[in-house]
């Protein structure tokens, strides 16, 4: 049985999970309308990087195995 394992050097599972809570938050801590546009910029960014993050796990996902594929493994 092959074993699919992929090295990536962040745990990608993990920021495309906590990256956009913490650009939310750092949305909600923007206050009021006269924050507005740096809300946007914020948005924006968050909503990149969390597109950029999840490329690597639709580029190498493989669909011929049923196997367990992005697995992070922690101490």
């Amino acid at each position: 049985m092959k074993e699919y394992q992929h090295d990536f050097w962040i745990p990608v599972i993990s920021v495309a999970i906590w990256l956009p809570i913490v650009f939310g938050v750092l949305v909600l801590a923007t206050g009021n309308d006269k924050n507005a546009p740096l809300a946007r910029i914020l948005a924006l960014v968050g909503s990149v990087l969390g597109f950029l993050v999840t490329l690597p796990l639709y580029t190498g996902f493989d669909i011929t195995t049923s196997n367990m594929q992005f697995v992070e493994m922690h101490n």
